[in-house]
């Protein structure tokens, strides 16, 4: 498994906590590859369907490219058309390999139940060098990953059935998703 995808990994397979965290990833070999497969499956930023298209429509490129999306992938892939920041980052850390059904189900599934501190420290970086990934299905989730270098500062992308948007600080993402603990407190607590 590439290194920028170690945090989907099984919790238990890194020992949370304890050890040291692992080596910086080859940022320039892993955005050659993610380049090219994104090249592959989009050639632009967004979905591999037209605004607006049909379930029929939709189901046709989704065939074309070898790839199924859960609803919540769909979405994510249109807003970040219109956000290239987003879209920055969908494009480093996930080739389109990864961007389908199993990535999303990867996410809930094994980081779910891991503290927001365990990851920053898991993947090596502090938390300025760090983006912040807020998504639900059944309850709030934050996820944070190692923010590229092409990315200028560090940001917060929200996303649930609810709501969708860029936070400007870590601290407003968390203010927000303190909120919404307190509405609908998730499921795996």
């Amino acid at each position: 498994m590439p290194q920028a995808y170690a945090i989907l990994a099984p919790p238990a397979r890194f020992g949370l906590g304890r050890g040291r965290p692992p080596a910086m990833p080859d940022w320039e070999a892993l955005k050659r590859r993610n380049d090219v497969a994104h090249h592959r499956v989009f050639g632009a930023p967004g979905p591999p369907w037209p605004p607006g298209a049909t379930e029929d429509e939709i189901a046709r490129a989704e065939e074309a490219v070898g790839m199924r999306f859960d609803p919540q992938v769909r979405s994510l892939l249109a807003f970040a058309a219109g956000t290239p920041d987003l879209w920055a980052m969908i494009r480093f850390f996930s080739p389109a390999d990864y961007l389908g059904s199993e990535l999303w189900k990867a996410v809930h599934r094994n980081v779910v139940d891991v503290f927001a501190e365990e990851l920053v420290y898991l993947c090596g970086f502090r938390p300025s060098q760090v983006v912040v990934v807020g998504c639900s299905t059944l309850g709030p989730d934050l996820l944070f990953m190692p923010r590229p270098p092409s990315v200028r500062s560090s940001y917060v992308f929200w996303f649930d059935a609810e709501q969708q948007g860029v936070f400007p600080s870590a601290e407003a993402a968390v203010r927000a998703f303190t909120e919404k603990l307190e509405e609908s407190p998730p499921y795996y607590l």
